[in-house]
């Protein structure tokens, strides 16, 4: 049973990476597209194959750890993915040599893909990741055990297998929870910028390109702190960075589910907007001025900053490509900084409009 315990972990762990690798939305389940979804339950469907091929066979019962790759795979990818997959995984069993025994096996796995959904649910309201991952796995090892004790007619042969197979579950469980979380800390990285702790210009990009495939409307602000450079020269790069850094705080008050905070550049920020409401983005850009015009950066030797910042709206037209939609909120950007800064501008189809100063 070791051999085939290191096999499934090797499948398992092969699994994992291969769908961080593929996607950085595997960290974000909840937009994916239905080809997507599809590529993942394809994916997820020939893993649980594998696992079933180099599984423990005894008395016509293959013994293996799909329970375990189901509790992963629901807990990160969703019922969605995890219930189709399920199911293809137990018909695909009788394509395997089978008995009596095996079709009150493959009972109990549709049990648990009727189950397992609910239980995941309930527990992402109640416990921490860690805790949410090892219950789902130790809920799929239980019906294996009984499942174990019910086919078997030796008490100890059962008892023998089924000490080695919670040995073995949770060894493999400790393995991939310290694996998921390093694959998803280097999601994160690859995403996060450094100072800010906001997403960075390669997360914007990508967001765009998503966004464009699955044309969703969406609206665009740009902002960019006045005379950057001159605080720089003036006050050094540390204290630009401390500048950076509360601004993007004071950004991050404004920033709710349908709205999403990017650091697209040294000084420049940016944030996408689910939908074409003008009205509503225009007053979130305001918001956001008034914000950061009223804010004074407390410095070393009581010296303080006050700074202002200038911004460019877009409101994605019908058909519009999301490139050209960026390029009219950068020009509304240039067209606030070229027209005495601290204004907000938004880009009508043919021309920047400059917004009225506030009081």
């Amino acid at each position: 049973m070791l051999r085939q315990t290191a096999a499934n972990l090797g499948i398992l762990v092969l699994n994992c990476y291969f769908l961080f690798k593929s996607s950085y939305e595997f960290t974000n389940t909840k937009s994916l597209t239905l080809q997507k979804k599809l590529f993942y339950i394809f994916i997820q469907t020939l893993t649980g194959l594998l696992l079933l091929n180099f599984a423990t066979v005894s008395e016509g019962i293959r013994i293996d750890f799909r329970f375990v790759f189901y509790a992963v795979s629901i807990k990160y990818l969703g019922w969605q993915i995890t219930t189709p997959v399920m199911f293809l995984v137990t018909i695909s069993r009788f394509l395997f040599p089978y008995n009596d025994s095996a079709i009150v096996a493959s009972a109990f796995s549709l049990l648990l893909m009727i189950t397992l959904p609910f239980v995941d649910s309930w527990l992402s309201k109640k416990v921490d990741e860690f805790r949410h991952l090892f219950v789902l796995i130790s809920y799929g090892l239980m019906t294996s055990l009984i499942m174990i004790f019910l086919i078997f007619d030796d008490f100890k042969k059962a008892t023998y297998l089924a000490i080695l197979l919670v040995g073995y579950t949770y060894l493999l469980a400790f393995i991939l929870y310290g694996l998921m979380s390093e694959f998803r800390n280097m999601v994160v990285l690859v995403h996060t910028d450094y100072l800010t702790n906001l997403y960075n210009k390669k997360s914007f990009e990508d967001d765009l390109e998503h966004l464009s495939k699955q044309n969703d409307p969406f609206s665009l602000i740009i902002l960019d702190i006045d005379f950057f450079k001159t605080v720089n020269d003036q006050f050094g790069h540390h204290v630009g960075d401390v500048v950076l850094k509360e601004v993007a705080e004071r950004f991050q008050v404004f920033i709710e589910s349908s709205r999403k905070l990017y650091r697209v550049g040294g000084e420049e920020f940016a944030i996408i907007m689910s939908g074409t409401n003008q009205e509503e983005t225009v007053e979130l850009a305001c918001s956001i001025q008034k914000e950061i015009e009223d804010m004074t950066i407390k410095l070393e030797n009581d010296q303080h900053v006050q700074i202002t910042i200038s911004a460019g709206i877009a409101i994605q037209e019908e058909n519009e490509h999301l490139k050209t939609t960026f390029y009219r909120a950068d020009s509304a950007l240039y067209h606030s900084k070229n027209n005495g800064r601290n204004k907000i501008s938004i880009a009508e189809a043919t021309e920047c409009q400059s917004l009225p100063s506030i009081p």
